[in-house]
């Protein structure tokens, strides 16, 4: 009974030392919101509220939120302010598992990619824009695929046990999030390769699981083979040949 009692004690003390210390990332967060950052009251209001929502949920690091702004600081003036606040606005829609429930290193990864390509700021932020709705909804369709496989965790639940038939897989925040992103990741670097076919769903899938089985991106987790095995199980690639499509429609490139 001791030993229960100080087992649930350690337990409980983590959880609250998690909270505190997430609590803490995020009101760093919203302070340069509301000190460092130019934009319309409720506009940082809503960004705070978002993120600080993602931080709690695991979505992403107080540090990563802070390099995203820090950037977006830097180019902000009154041309590209309204570009700004809406690809900020929909990154916290993507976070908030309120609203979205999904991981951002994608969208932030390449917001800052696009602003290293261009010294312009106005034609910088209005790109990061339009890739970050772009890849936005590429990642909401993602994530659906998944949801209708089981690889899904409800908003308010923070793990759950996926029986397959390769063993149990315990899904957690962290280990979704991987799959979402490592997936997104695949078919958008698919897309964008100059010799891609549309057409091509082996390729797609070969892509995705290759990314799978070896994620490489701020905050990815190593995946279980079982977790793996089930995905190339259920998946043949059909799934995403009009996620690819409708990027590469957004982009200009649907040919």
């Amino acid at each position: 009974m001791r030993r229960l009692s100080l087992a649930l004690a350690l337990a409980i003390g983590l959880v609250m030392t998690t909270a505190v210390t997430a609590g803490a990332q995020s009101n760093e967060v919203c302070a340069f919101l509301d000190g460092r950052l130019s934009l319309a009251q409720g506009v940082e209001s809503t960004l705070c509220t978002d993120l600080t929502a993602g931080i709690n949920r695991g979505h992403l690091t107080s540090a990563r939120a802070l390099e995203l702004l820090n950037a977006v600081r830097a180019r902000l003036d009154g041309a590209t302010e309204n570009a700004a606040a809406s690809l900020l606005a929909t990154i916290g829609t993507t976070v908030n598992p309120a609203k979205g429930d999904l991981p951002a290193e994608l969208l932030i990864s390449r917001v800052l990619g696009v602003f290293t390509q261009s010294d312009d700021a106005e034609q910088a932020m209005a790109d990061a824009a339009r890739e970050v709705d772009a890849l936005h909804q590429a990642l909401t369709r993602v994530a659906q695929v998944y949801a209708d496989i089981g690889v899904d965790l409800a908003s308010n639940v923070q793990s759950k046990v996926l029986r397959t038939e390769f063993g149990d897989v315990n899904l957690t925040v962290g280990r979704v999030d991987t799959v979402i992103t490592a997936t997104a990741m695949a078919l958008d670097r698919f897309e964008r390769r100059l010799d891609r076919s549309l057409g091509d769903v082996t390729g797609m899938q070969s892509a995705v699981m290759d990314a799978l089985a070896r994620p490489s991106f701020a905050g990815a987790e190593s995946l279980p083979d079982a977790l793996i095995q089930y995905v190339n199980a259920q998946i043949d690639g059909q799934q995403w040949a009009s996620i690819v499509r409708s990027l590469a429609e957004a982009r200009g490139r649907a040919n």
